[in-house]
């Protein structure tokens, strides 16, 4: 049996949190993190060049393009081929679909390839961001900072409880 909800009786099950409550508990969280800040920087740093590395994605996208010059040239031959009488019209439309096929089939490897290379290289541009503010901090904070915040945090979550799960753009999550 269904049970019809007035918009009215629904509430909000997260707890109100205010400005303050979310800058002072982003202090404490930035503090805490600058408490092993070397170690954090190393770390991003090994996590960049295993999350960032393209050089698979740069090989793949070689071959393919080689791939492709081969399917060019070799659609290049069966126009000549028809043309000059050494192929029939159905063995000709047969090799141009097969080619054709191949073609597309690279080409969409190679659109999906460019957009995960995009990806890696936006996360190390946003995990060097990330590492270059956390090495130019020296000390913790004192009162919140806008733009430290900006260059720092990913997102926040509010649960229920009224707890902050604070995600640093490097992927560390701190709760306060």
């Amino acid at each position: 049996m269904l049970k019809l909800i007035n918009e009215s009786d629904m509430k909000c099950t997260t707890s109100h949190v205010t400005d303050e409550e979310v800058m002072e508990k982003f202090v404490d969280a930035f503090n805490s993190i600058m408490a092993y800040r070397d170690e954090l920087i190393s770390n991003c740093r090994l996590a960049q060049q295993a999350l960032c590395d393209c050089t698979g994605i740069d090989t793949e996208l070689e071959n393919l393009h080689r791939e492709i010059e081969v399917i060019i040239e070799l659609s290049r031959k069966a126009i000549y081929e028809s043309a000059h009488g050494g192929l029939t019209s159905e063995e000709f439309n047969e090799r141009n679909g097969g080619y054709q096929q191949r073609y597309h089939t690279s080409m969409e490897r190679i659109t999906k390839l460019d957009e995960q290379k995009s990806e890696k290289q936006h996360k190390r541009i946003v995990l060097d961001i990330f590492i270059k503010n956390l090495a130019r901090k020296k000390q913790t904070l004192d009162s919140f900072n806008n733009k430290i915040w900006m260059a720092t945090i990913d997102r926040v979550l509010v649960l229920k409880t009224g707890q902050l799960i604070f995600r640093f753009k490097d992927g560390t999550e701190i709760s306060r």
